[in-house]
């Protein structure tokens, strides 16, 4: 049995209302940081401010919602190509740099009150942690591209199978665990785990 009229719409519309309360968030966090010189000089605030701008972009991408889909694939609202749809999609991936963020100020602060690191010693880790962030992100998304992942998902454009083309997407559902899913478990983990630390470190110092 297939959704209802109602139904294809609110799947369509939510993500727009979301997305833009997301943007509104995400972009306030950046116009905070980024014309404050005294906070640019700070690790936490740099990390803070990278991973708003990801959630930025993302959030516009889940905003535009069943746009980029194609237009041809029956799709409430679908006004898109095959470009544009692949293009929805290599962002909506490049989303797992969110959470690696997250991660990175789970190590913050970690690092900063349980080991009570210094200023210092935390801007030679954050040497690292841009550009590991960028490797992984861009790799895995990069990664979908010659595969062929990006495709029509019914909301939006992301890893999925082309029911036109059985070329396109092939596996898309191990590509989605592969690509996606198993590395933001081990991140929620991790961060749950580096938290807890933090929580423990705090309750034992009162």
């Amino acid at each position: 049995m297939g959704l209802s009229i109602a139904q294809r719409k609110a799947l369509a519309i939510v993500p727009k209302v979301t997305g833009v309360l997301s943007m509104t968030g995400s972009g306030l966090i950046i116009y905070d940081i980024l014309p404050n010189r005294k906070k640019r000089k700070k690790t936490y605030f740099r990390i803070m401010c990278a991973m708003s701008i990801f959630d930025f972009v993302t959030s516009f991408m889940y905003a535009l919602s069943t746009w980029p889909i194609p237009a041809e694939s029956g799709v409430l609202y679908a006004s898109g190509t095959e470009g544009t749809c692949i293009f929805q999609g290599f962002f909506i991936q490049l989303s797992l740099a969110a959470p690696l963020y997250n991660l990175s100020l789970a190590i913050y602060y970690l690092l900063f009150i349980t080991y009570q690191w210094k200023e210092r010693e935390l801007k030679k880790l954050e040497r690292f942690l841009h550009p590991a962030i960028m490797v992984i992100a861009f790799g895995i998304a990069i990664a979908g591209l010659p595969l062929r992942l990006y495709n029509n998902s019914n909301v939006w454009c992301w890893i999925a199978p082309d029911a036109a083309d059985p070329n396109r997407g092939d596996n898309a559902n191990f590509y989605r665990f592969a690509l996606f899913y198993v590395e933001l478990w081990i991140i929620i983990i991790t961060v749950t785990i580096l938290m807890s630390a933090v929580v423990l470190t705090i309750v034992r110092t009162e």
